[in-house]
């Protein structure tokens, strides 16, 4: 129940956070041209430094590991009856690829590694499960699978050839997978886990770890704009419920058996 109130405190401060970004965009202090700027940021250094020091002094566990691969699990699922709905109502291409992606891969890591560092603190043991579940389970399989997939639903499309290639190059050299990988690595070294869990490092990183949830509350503040609901309600409901209701439901039933 602790654990609960916490994390509800922490989902109303975040939205707290995005309201005043909004007021604050509404008055001229930010605009939308701000917005890349904030992303660069969260991707490539609050983040990236946030999953480094995380994992560098954890413990990869075969629970974690089994965790991410139900999680992938769930994810193809929903994936699989995104593209019979889609497909059955008849939807384009482009509209089937990206209900399907949505779907089943989303985009939350960005938002949910601040919540759950807030409740559960950085270097907890939930903290590095999520983290190997986001990477393992989601992020990985959505810029390898994912990528094909995409391709293949935009190449339907346009009838053109997909460039698969650079995009998961890119991937492959993202600040966010290197910070993974090298966090694998030092966990393993002795020496660089004991600095680690040294009082600099700790503060050093700390600092990433603290600003990682105003940057994403910045980000998202930015990115809000209205839209016109209306067209959306039949993604909307398709995606909210596979990706809301029926994943976390094939993950939980996963789990008790």
């Amino acid at each position: 129940m602790e654990n609960l109130n916490q994390l509800l405190q922490s989902v109303t401060i975040f939205f707290l956070q995005v309201v005043f970004i909004q007021v604050l965009k509404r008055q001229g202090v930010f605009n939308s041209s701000h917005q890349p700027v904030f992303n660069r940021l969260v991707t490539e250094l609050a983040l990236p430094a946030t999953i480094f020091s995380t994992l560098a002094v954890s413990t990869i566990e075969p629970d974690q590991i089994l965790a991410a691969a139900i999680m992938l699990g769930a994810i193809l699922v929903c994936c699989a009856l995104a593209y019979v709905i889609c497909r059955a109502l008849r939807f384009s291409y482009r509209a089937t690829g990206s209900i399907v992606m949505l779907a089943g891969f989303g985009s939350t890591s960005t938002l949910a590694y601040p919540l759950i560092s807030r409740t559960y603190g950085v270097g907890s043991e939930a903290m590095t499960f999520g983290i190997v579940v986001g990477e393992f389970g989601v992020c990985i399989p959505f810029f390898t699978a994912g990528v094909l997939i995409a391709a293949y639903f935009g190449s339907r499309e346009s009838m053109e050839k997909p460039e698969i290639r650079p995009v998961v190059t890119n991937f492959l050299k993202s600040p966010i997978f290197l910070a993974f990988l090298f966090g694998l690595i030092v966990s393993q070294i002795p020496p660089a886990v004991a600095f680690m869990n040294s009082g600099f490092a700790a503060n050093f990183f700390g600092y990433f770890a603290h600003g990682l949830e105003l940057l994403v509350a910045v980000t998202v503040g930015l990115m809000l704009r209205p839209i016109e609901i209306r067209s959306l309600l039949s993604v909307l409901g398709i995606v909210v419920a596979l990706k809301m209701i029926l994943q976390p439901a094939l993950v939980l039933i996963e789990q008790v058996r």
